[in-house]
């Protein structure tokens, strides 16, 4: 059995439920593949981010979610930083 099933199955006894998401914390383009891709939607996972920055998208593939990168940032940066990522 893959690692990532074993994954899988040890958060569900954890969380006691199944869990449907998975996130790639240090999978930057080059580590985030078609392959890495395909073996966790094997797993079963129904969502998949990587660490690629960007934003979701209506329409886009469920097992490639982009990121947006949050900071230690007081309140009136988050908010611009959000205002400029969705209205540019």
């Amino acid at each position: 059995m893959k690692v990532v099933h074993l994954s899988k199955q040890g958060l569900a006894a954890v969380l006691a439920r199944p869990e449907t998401s998975f996130s790639c914390p240090h999978a930057g383009r080059r580590a985030y593949t078609a392959e890495s891709v395909r073996l966790v939607s094997e797993a079963g996972f129904k969502c998949v981010c990587s660490n690629v920055a960007g934003v979701v998208r209506w329409g886009q593939d469920s097992s490639q979610h982009p990121r947006f990168l949050v900071r230690d940032w007081d309140g009136a940066e988050f908010a611009w930083r959000l205002e400029t990522m969705f209205h540019s």
